[in-house]
């Protein structure tokens, strides 16, 4: 047997084995919980940046598939229009801890990979949760800003500085190259520390760079879906937000179980050459 089917058959039967579908839906459950706090962050931040509502909401009516924008228009510029400084620390400080919720979830399910049990006390743990919390916030704010925002921080920019066409067009691209890259990192330090076991950094490298492009794979290719050929909105109305939400972190849930999973069988691979 090759060592690429030999891969691929070590792969499915951990995949089976540790039940992925299952570890998927508990973290898209936490991760549900957590989203609310880290939009109340984003829309705190917005009045400080000195932009447009109107032109921030229409540019989310253009960017968000369905209906996804409308559903919470009046939330977003009521939060925009009235900068509240208690909001955001609220903002953090829930989004903190319900995301710390999630990334221990995760932590669990990355152990359930290498086959490893938890002996690190409750508080390290809840410590290390609470890091990478920061770090997964921070993570998603910035592939939200970079790539969905891009266009209102380049204007916002022009006011400022002469850009010229070709530079503009060289920070259209430089957005989406900078969010792909922090992903990787902040994976690659997850994969790294997360599970309770001591793993040089280039053996999860190839977990967080796989589960970076499948990601930005999978958020692309729900978009189109959404935009061209579901039709949530028209059969559940306000609550296909939800669903599409709930759909989105469900697969990333599985995803990151991929990216785990494929770091145990290169570890053990590594380990017995």
């Amino acid at each position: 047997m090759s060592k690429k089917s030999d891969f691929i058959t070590k792969f499915l039967f951990k995949f089976k084995h540790d039940k992925v579908f299952l570890l998927g839906s508990s973290q898209a459950f936490y991760y549900l919980l957590s989203l609310f706090p880290i939009i109340v962050i984003g829309l705190a931040i917005i009045p400080y940046l000195n932009i447009d509502p109107t032109g921030a909401v229409d540019f989310l009516k253009e960017t968000l598939p369905g209906d996804m924008a409308s559903v919470f228009e009046k939330e977003i510029l009521n939060l925009i229009n009235n900068p509240r400084g208690w909001l955001l620390v609220f903002g953090i400080i829930g989004a903190l801890w319900s995301t710390s919720n999630a990334v221990h979830a995760l932590i669990t399910s990355i152990n359930e990979a290498y086959d490893i049990k938890e002996t690190r006390s409750l508080i390290f743990m809840r410590a290390i949760a609470l890091v990478f919390a920061a770090g997964m916030i921070i993570a998603f704010i910035i592939t939200m800003i970079f790539p969905v925002f891009g266009h209102l921080m380049l204007d916002f920019l022009k006011n400022f500085f002469d850009i010229d066409i070709a530079l503009s067009g060289l920070l259209q691209v430089l957005r989406w190259v900078f969010a792909l890259l922090f992903i990787i990192v902040f994976l690659s330090l997850l994969y790294r520390f997360a599970p309770n076991l001591k793993l040089p950094l280039t053996h999860v490298l190839p977990g967080a760079i796989t589960v970076s492009i499948l990601w930005q794979i999978l958020t692309f290719g729900l978009y189109i879906y959404v935009s061209n050929f579901g039709a949530f909105s028209a059969i559940y109305g306000s609550l296909g937000v939800l669903i599409i939400i709930m759909i989105w972190f469900f697969l990333t849930g599985i995803i990151l179980m991929i990216g785990a999973i494929i770091n145990a069988l290169y570890h053990d691979y590594k380990q017995r050459s």
